[in-house]
């Protein structure tokens, strides 16, 4: 089954514990000899266009229960070399208007993030991928999977290593048969979709390096595409603060936690 592509936006640039595990971007590429040039703004190595694809390509099979009463969302995403030859890392932040459960709050979603092999077309050329739930709570749950040795391999939809969105409490869970299973006040329900939802991407750049500082006036938070949370509206991805009823998306983009291993096989 061939999937449904996502719209793609490249913008220019003109209760919770604290976020304690951030490198912002130090293990990828130091900042000093790096030059941003017409092609490659947030001076990474990798050319925007193909950023663009990569983030495009390989994104998982993103399932959201179609009765989920806070649908409204966007993703963000970091595309970096990875440590291996040949690898890339894909960090996305899966952000929603609203969430609904266990209680109503403005801003919600998770983090998820892989490591591919842009050389071998999607699906196969998905090595590894990992997901938080409930970011730095008491009910945080990681989950990883993927081809690596030692990894049990991902839980798929529509021939694609899936990414689940815990209906209405927006928890993000890969794998779900292993780790959308929380109970209690940490439960969640995970539904199998048919078809993907594909909200807009927004590739955010490097945290010394930002493509965007806005995302309402450069990014998806706006009211003509479903967002109606004030609070939210020029949000600054890179800015540090909670968005909303989670952390911050410097945190879910900068933080070795969200990390799967690269492959050596």
């Amino acid at each position: 089954m061939k999937r449904a592509l996502v719209a793609l936006f490249l913008c220019a640039a003109a209760c919770e514990p604290p976020f304690e595990h951030a490198d912002l971007g130090a293990s990828d590429l130091a900042s000093v000899d790096r030059q941003s040039t017409a092609s490659d703004r947030d001076a990474d190595g990798l050319d925007d266009l193909e950023e663009a694809r990569i983030a495009r390509d390989y994104l998982p099979f993103l399932s959201l229960d179609p009765a989920d009463a806070c649908p409204t969302s966007g993703l963000l995403v970091r595309v970096t070399p990875g440590e291996r030859v040949g690898q890339v890392r894909l960090r996305y932040a899966w952000l929603f208007d609203q969430t609904c459960a266990p209680f109503s709050a403005e801003g919600g979603g998770g983090s998820f993030a892989l490591v591919v092999d842009p050389a071998v077309p999607a699906p196969a050329g998905v090595l590894s991928v990992r997901a938080i739930a409930r970011r730095d709570s008491s009910c945080q749950r990681i989950s990883t999977c993927g081809a690596c040795i030692g990894q049990s391999a991902c839980s798929t939809l529509g021939g694609h290593a899936a990414i689940w969105s815990g209906t209405d409490t927006h928890a993000i869970y890969a794998d779900r048969p292993r780790t959308c299973t929380q109970v209690n006040n940490c439960a969640a329900t995970c539904y199998d979709a048919m078809q993907p939802v594909t909200p807009t991407i927004v590739n955010v750049g490097e945290p010394d390096l930002p493509l965007v500082h806005d995302l309402t006036d450069e990014g998806f938070i706006r009211p003509e595409l479903g967002w109606k949370s004030s609070s939210l509206m020029h949000y600054d991805p890179w800015g540090g603060t909670a968005f909303g009823s989670v952390v911050a998306t410097k945190a879910m983009l900068a933080d070795t936690l969200d990390d799967p291993p690269s492959c050596t096989n």
